[in-house]
């Protein structure tokens, strides 16, 4: 099966994931969002799935350079809308396998994807 990590190349999170499933015997493929930006229905589902307020990274360097009125998010589909123009607002990495994913490097939350 399939894993995939959503992230970015230089992100700490993003480098210990990979060692993490590497250590374990797992391949993955890390796709950079600035490379490689998710859909906007891979969006739609992540933030349903994880919860807007978890998904967009409000401690990253580009929300720092919103506008208030940028940060002021009141829905997923605003949410969506802003993680489209710039994903690394996106928490990371997210993990996927199968239909299944997982946000943050939580290594519980990894081995239970792996299962």
């Amino acid at each position: 099966m399939n894993t995939t990590v959503y992230g970015l190349k230089n992100c700490e999170s993003c480098k210990k994931t990979m060692k993490y499933l590497a250590d374990k015997g797992i391949e993955a493929t890390l796709l950079d969002v600035r490379e490689h930006a998710p859909t906007s229905s891979q969006l739609k589902r992540w933030c349903s799935k994880f919860g807007r307020e978890a998904f967009v990274n409000k401690r990253s360097t580009t929300w720092r350079g919103l506008t208030e009125q940028q940060k002021n998010i009141e829905s997923n589909a605003q949410a969506i809308e802003l993680l489209q123009n710039a994903p690394t607002l996106m928490k990371r990495p997210v993990v996927l396998r199968g239909t299944n994913a997982v946000l943050g490097f939580k290594p519980g939350d990894i081995d239970k994807l792996l299962k």
